[in-house]
C-alpha cells in the first residue's frame, strides 16, 4: 500500500521539515505577501501585492513560481463574501526567494470560483484544485465539492509558468471537503495525490461544526501520461479529527503540523 506515515509532533523530523523552507512565504488577508529567508531571519514585506484582499486561498510554489488560486473577500457578513475563480502568478527570485514582478492572472482561470481548498499542489507539469467550497453566483455560503480540477502549467517558451486549461476529472473525491490537507509524491514510479483531513461541512456555515471535523485520509494514483487522477482509496486515519492545516513531504514522509481539531468562533 503507497500510503506513507503521518507524523504530527515528532521534534526530529520536524526539524528536518524546516530545513527544507530556505524561503518561507506567507500570504495575508489584505494582499500583502511576506517572505522569510533563513540566512538573515528578517521578514521582508513584498512591494508586489495580489490584486485583491482574499483569504482561505490555494497557494503552492512550482519550478520557481508561487500561484495564488481562488479564495474569498469577506463581506459584512459570510453570505455576502466573494469566492474568486482567477489564478495568479509571479516568479520568484533563484538568489533570495524574493516576488520578481506583480502578480499575473493565468491565461485560464478556474471553471468555478472556489475557496477553502488551502493546499493546491503542482505534480510533474499540472496544477490541482481538490474539493473546497464553490460558489456558482460567486457569493453565498457555496457549496462544499468533491470536485478535482487540473489545470496544464507552460514549463517552457516564452509563456514560462503560466497556465493554459483546466480540466474537471469524471473521477472526483470519494466525500466533498474542505480545509483539508492535501499533498503529491511519488512512491516507487508512481505519482500519488493525498487529500487529509479537513470538514465534511455542507458549506462555509457548516464547515467549523465540530461533529463534521475529520480524520479521514484519501490516496489516489496520478497518472504519468496526462495528470489525471485515479479513484481514491481509503487509508490509515489521522490520529485525531484535524482540520486547518497544510501537511508537507520531506523524503517520501507526510508531516502534519498545527490545525484545528475543535470548532472555532469563525
Amino acid at each position: 500500500m503507497p500510503a506513507k506515515f503521518i507524523d504530527r509532533f515528532s521534534t526530529s523530523r520536524f526539524a528536518r521539515m524546516m530545513a527544507l523552507f530556505l524561503t518561507a512565504l506567507l500570504i495575508f488577508p489584505d494582499g500583502i505577501a511576506v517572505a522569510q529567508s533563513c540566512t538573515t531571519s528578517n521578514w521582508n514585506t513584498s512591494t508586489h501585492q495580489l490584486p485583491n484582499s482574499i483569504e482561505t486561498l490555494g497557494a503552492v510554489v512550482n519550478s520557481g513560481f508561487l500561484y495564488v488560486v481562488g479564495g474569498y473577500t469577506a463581506g459584512a457578513t459570510l453570505a455576502t463574501g466573494t469566492f474568486r475563480n482567477t489564478v495568479d502568478y509571479v516568479q520568484l527570485s533563484t538568489t533570495n526567494g524574493s516576488l520578481m514582478s506583480n502578480f499575473a492572472l493565468t491565461s485560464a482561470q478556474l471553471p468555478v470560483p472556489l475557496a477553502r481548498d488551502l493546499c493546491s499542489v503542482a505534480y510533474k507539469g499540472y496544477l490541482y484544485a481538490v474539493g473546497g467550497v464553490e460558489s456558482t453566483s460567486g457569493t453565498g455560503f457555496g457549496t462544499t465539492t468533491r470536485a478535482v480540477r487540473r489545470g496544464n502549467i507552460v514549463l517552457s517558451g516564452a509563456n514560462l509558468g503560466d497556465v493554459n486549461g483546466w480540466v474537471s476529472q469524471t473521477t472526483a473525491l470519494q466525500e466533498a471537503v474542505q480545509l483539508h490537507g492535501v499533498v503529491a509524491m511519488t512512491v516507487g514510479s508512481t505519482g500519488y495525490l493525498y487529500v487529509i483531513g479537513g470538514s465534511l461541512g455542507t458549506d462555509i456555515e457548516q464547515s467549523q461544526v465540530t461533529g463534521h471535523i475529520t480524520d479521514h485520509v484519501w490516496y489516489a494514483p496520478i497518472n504519468s501520461v496526462d495528470g489525471s487522477v485515479g479513484t481514491f482509496t481509503q487509508t490509515a486515519s489521522l490520529p485525531i479529527k484535524l482540520y486547518k492545516t497544510c501537511p508537507v513531504v520531506v523524503n517520501g514522509t507526510i508531516y502534519m503540523s498545527g490545525g484545528e481539531a475543535k470548532r472555532s468562533k469563525r
